[in-house]
């Protein structure tokens, strides 16, 4: 919300040169380039309404000028937009040209090389976006309702019925941002990265499902989900991201991958309906606030051997109701940690395939009774022991599990 507040700061800061036939301009009078832009006198942000054609052309003065770029913001908040018809003169689209407008279907021509990030977002009304065949630089493949840089195989702007092509690799910063009209959406194998706030403040996705192609998704990307009931996690993921899931208010369960290492700050903050938490044997840090105000929490199932360092205020809410379900062996460790110690522990985890074979966090597996030929036999907490104990060992620098 915050973000959205500042956009519409920003629309109302700057006044135009030029008002030709209903279109606010500033002038290059060096280029003799027109800039169209918004009315700008601070008093509404609701520069223009219905349908708007902008010229190739535009005469001030006894001056003519070519009409190049849409400026930041030009149509930003403008609701009763409903239709704007862009000249093949125009090569920029500047940040939030149309956001927040009442824009229905919008068409690319040929020239525009550039769209700047939210173009086209919480446009709520949009249901198709074309592109020219003949612009080289973007496109709008398989007739997919969405903007594509077409070099690089980014998504950049879509809208509530765009079908992402298996063609592209990435979704662009904000690419679907603030759009009520997404109720689904299949992110296919393809993609392997999702930018900042790409999918944040859709409010009609109930169900979240980022495939095993995903390798990273940044600050936000799906945040303020606000009706989102299940999240499926990528298992290519190293790091959840800052803010990535916050405030997604319905979620009630979610199960953090084997490949990922970090949960970053804030990444759950605000999912206040969270019940339950299954995290990776792979995590091995917790950043401040990520679990913050998540005060449903009622169990945790944690894989990891050894205790996650944790960020200040990971989890706020943790209490003896709280259970923690933890390897075998690994009780006492836990109860050695601030914040874990707070929870009802419980070693009741069996440990995994990958574990008992050998890894980063594996833990070979012996008999009690059996002799153990050692030099060295500490317990998991460092103390130096004259022979294994049940539990977790560490001997000759290897974890073993004594069962």
């Amino acid at each position: 919300m915050m973000l959205m507040t500042a956009f519409m700061m920003s629309s109302t800061s700057f006044a135009h040169d030029a008002y030709v036939d209903g279109i606010y301009y500033n002038l290059d009078k060096t280029k003799k380039e027109a800039t169209v832009t918004f009315k700008g006198d601070g008093t509404k942000s609701d520069s223009y309404s219905k349908s708007v054609t902008i010229p190739e052309t535009v005469n001030v003065g006894g001056v003519t000028y070519s009409v190049t770029f849409i400026g930041n913001a030009a149509f930003g908040n403008s609701h009763s937009v409903t239709s704007v018809s862009i000249p093949n003169t125009v090569t920029k689209i500047g940040y939030g040209a149309f956001y927040g407008t009442a824009l229905t279907s919008i068409y690319i021509p040929k020239s525009v090389s550039f769209i700047d990030e939210m173009a086209f977002n919480s446009c709520n009304s949009m249901t198709s976006m074309t592109v020219d065949k003949e612009n080289t630089t973007f496109d709008s493949r398989d007739n997919c309702n969405a903007i594509i840089h077409t070099e690089t195989n980014e998504l950049v702007s879509g809208c509530a019925t765009s079908v992402i092509p298996n063609t592209v690799v990435r979704i662009a910063n904000w690419a679907f941002y603030c759009n009520d009209g997404i109720k689904n959406i299949n992110i296919p194998e393809s993609v392997i990265s999702i930018g900042n706030y790409a999918f944040g403040v859709c409010p009609g996705l109930t169900n979240i499902v980022i495939p095993n192609s995903v390798q990273f998704i940044g600050t936000g990307a799906f945040s303020s989900c606000y009706n989102a009931t299940s999240v499926t996690i990528s298992n290519s993921l190293k790091e959840i991201s800052t803010d990535a899931f916050a405030w997604c208010n319905k979620l009630t369960d979610v199960n953090i991958p084997e490949s990922v290492t970090t949960i970053g700050q804030g990444a759950f903050r605000d999912c206040t309906n969270l019940n339950s938490i299954t995290i990776g044997s792979s995590v091995s840090y917790i950043d401040n606030e990520a679990f913050k105000n998540c005060n449903h929490i009622s169990t945790i199932t944690n894989k990891a051997t050894t205790p996650q360092t944790l960020g200040e205020g990971a989890f706020k809410e943790l209490n003896s109701w709280v259970e923690l379900h933890v390897p075998e062996g690994t009780k006492n460790v836990y109860k050695d940690k601030n914040t874990w110690n707070q929870c009802n522990i419980i070693d009741d985890l069996k440990l995994s395939a990958e574990q008992e074979k050998g890894g980063s966090t594996a833990i070979a597996s012996i008999e009690r009774s059996k002799s153990i030929v050692a030099e060295k036999i500490f317990s998991i907490s460092g103390k130096c022991q004259n022979k294994p104990v049940k539990g977790l060992n560490i001997i000759n620098g290897k974890k073993f599990l004594v069962k």
